[in-house]
């Protein structure tokens, strides 16, 4: 009994795929689930993994079948630092010795410097020409977008049978995406007059009306160097319609369950904060329009 159980499960795995009963004759309904990361750049989201989740519906046709599909996709994201410093020279520091490397602006019209550090050169301290860095007068942008939303496919599928790899098919169309795009914006610019490390740290660095105790002859210098602080917190969702494509293959295991692997484009918007210090405008949102290059990998079970 053993051993004619043991010859029977031998010869069911010997089988090839083609020979399980797959039937595509009539329309079907099915669950599937899938990842799908970034071929190329990863743009403002900064990591390339995102998954996805759907439901299928297939009509037969000729020999194969259209079908529709309605999805659900999350993408993956991470910060990022975007702060537009002021030119700097080869050490790191701000160049201020060069009156072109002003990039900042103010709400009055000046401009200044917006600086990441500067160095000490005191040979007293522990580490010679360490950075000075304070965030009173250093400045930081941070940004971290966000994908998600809705997408959808409609196409063709051709069958196809192989003894080797059993039944599978060919498929492609277009796909349409509704995606929300956010961007959540945080910082702090401070447009200088001028950045030295001696002793600018350790004042009162509060906004006040106080003559300038670093360098009293600068009538513009009223607090210790600063001529603009502006700080950060935005958070803006676009939503956009956009079209796009997808090719593909997929392999049916059982009449029940398939993987298939799939190349696909989505449009979405991609908006970025721009803050006053950057431009001397006031602080605003510029979109533009991006496209993801997609690789599925997707496994589903129909009904």
């Amino acid at each position: 009994m053993a051993l004619s159980l043991s010859h029977s499960l031998i010869a069911l795995l010997a089988l090839p795929l083609a020979a399980q009963a797959v039937d595509n004759s009539y329309h079907r309904v099915s669950l599937f689930v899938g990842t799908a990361p970034t071929i190329g750049d990863s743009g403002k989201l900064m990591v390339r993994e995102s998954m996805l989740v759907g439901l299928e519906a297939t009509y037969p046709i000729w020999k194969g079948e259209v079908f529709g599909a309605a999805e659900w996709r999350a993408f993956r994201s991470r910060d990022r630092e975007i702060t537009q410093f002021s030119p700097r020279n080869a050490d790191g520091t701000t160049k201020t010795d060069d009156a072109s490397a002003r990039s900042g602006f103010t709400p009055n019209g000046q401009t200044g410097y917006i600086t990441m550090f500067t160095r000490d050169p005191r040979t007293s301290v522990v580490r010679p020409g360490g950075i000075a860095v304070d965030m009173r007068f250093d400045s930081v942008h941070m940004a971290k977008n966000d994908l998600d939303g809705g997408t959808a496919k409609l196409g063709f599928r051709y069958h196809m049978d192989s003894s080797f790899i059993g039944k599978w098919g060919v498929h492609g169309g277009l796909t349409v995406s509704f995606l929300n795009s956010s961007e959540w914006a945080t910082g702090g610019i401070h447009v200088l007059d001028y950045r030295r490390y001696d002793g600018q740290n350790s004042l009162n660095t509060g906004w006040t009306d106080d003559s300038d105790q670093l360098n009293p002859d600068k009538n513009g210098g009223n607090n210790y160097g600063r001529l603009y602080n502006e700080y950060i917190y935005n958070d803006y969702t676009e939503k956009k319609i956009m079209p796009g494509v997808f090719a593909g293959v997929r392999l049916f295991i059982n009449d029940n369950c398939y993987f298939e692997t799939n190349i696909a484009t989505l449009g979405h918007a991609s908006p970025t904060y721009v803050p006053l210090a950057y431009t001397g405008k006031p602080g605003h949102i510029e979109s533009s329009d991006g496209t993801r290059i997609l690789w599925e990998f997707v496994a589903g079970i129909r009904f």
